[in-house]
């Protein structure tokens, strides 16, 4: 099969790719022959880090939706966290956009500190968290987080609601024992720390790919594979790829803000300003980001397209579809 990403691809095998992703409550997909095996799989990766640690990771702990696309909140996710203004590492977690940490301690080649996590005061902070760290034994199970941005000499050693949490930057994990004398070393060498804010990825991933897929499934496979989106379709699926086609602009959401768009919905759109297609898209409405994705023939593209994720009602709408249901209200006196 042919990849809209990788183009000429060998693996034979096509996947379901959802439009917007369900994580964020994508519904619709794309046939299965638009997308590899080896995209959904590069893809799948980048959408982890980008809700754990992205731009969209506090307003989708805040508004929703919960894994895969419901409305149920889940169980919290212990991360790494970093410090905006000292860079030190901790452990905590994201609740209804707020950051939190857990009781933690961090040891940082000779340096080790200690941050309590929600408490009353911070005697009884420190107390508690003593407690429950000390209490870790040779016998007891922990979660362990090997993240590869923490320092090679930095280790991590948290506890919540009776469970324990580990993180380093290294692939083995590390032996009780060993975590035992740390914990045993490093309450003679503690501090008090603020909570720490969610440490953000530096690569662009779910916009793009959002909107490239919305693209697909407006125009056909065939526009998408055009010579012209190569250097675009490259960027995409780069490890690290940087700004270079991304720019600032804000003319799509004044235009359809006069839509009545709904709130907090994700939507893309797509205009042709001299040849030059260009892809406006929001995700729960917030920070539009434009991208330049390629020139065009004069005949390609002569007006402007777009498409709607409403997922708190599940239901999608390419910006035709939008404006007819918006007439259809009008006529019969009703609002959307």
């Amino acid at each position: 099969m042919e990849c809209i990403y990788y183009k000429n691809n060998n693996d034979g095998q096509g996947s379901r790719e959802h439009i917007f992703p369900a994580f964020v409550g994508g519904i619709r997909k794309l046939p299965s022959d638009y997308v590899s095996q080896k995209a959904n799989s590069f893809f799948s990766k980048m959408e982890i880090k980008e809700a754990l640690y992205g731009d969209i990771c506090v307003p989708k702990m805040f508004l929703g939706p919960g894994y895969r696309g419901t409305k149920t909140v889940g169980k919290l996710t212990i991360m790494t966290t970093r410090d905006i203004k000292d860079e030190s590492w901790g452990l905590g977690y994201v609740f209804y956009g707020t950051p939190y940490p857990i009781s933690h301690i961090c040891i940082q080649g000779n340096l080790a500190k200690l941050t309590i996590g929600i408490c009353k005061s911070r005697e009884d902070g420190f107390k508690e968290a003593q407690q429950q760290l000390l209490s870790f034994s040779e016998s007891s199970r922990f979660c362990f987080i090997c993240d590869k941005k923490l320092p090679a000499d930095c280790i991590l050693i948290g506890t919540y609601k009776n469970s324990f949490y580990i993180a380093s930057s290294k692939n083995k994990r590390p032996k009780n024992k060993t975590i035992i004398a740390k914990i045993n070393d490093v309450f003679s060498k503690f501090d008090y720390k603020k909570s720490p804010i969610i440490h953000k990825s530096n690569r662009c991933t779910v916009n793009p790919q959002c909107h490239f897929n919305a693209l697909a499934h407006l125009r056909g496979k065939e526009f998408v594979l055009k010579e012209c989106f190569d250097d675009y379709r490259e960027w995409l699926i780069a490890e690290n790829n940087n700004t270079h086609h991304i720019i600032s602009d804000k003319i799509a959401s004044s235009v359809l803000k006069k839509m009545n768009i709904p709130n907090n919905a994700h939507w893309c759109m797509f205009i042709k300003i001299n040849n030059v297609l260009y892809a406006f898209i929001s995700l729960y409405g917030l920070r539009e980001l434009c991208f330049m994705i390629g020139n065009l023939d004069k005949i390609d593209f002569p007006y402007p397209d777009g498409y709607i994720c409403d997922w708190q009602n599940k239901r999608e709408y390419s910006l035709i579809e939008y404006i007819k249901k918006l007439s259809d209200s009008e006529a019969n006196h009703t609002i959307p």
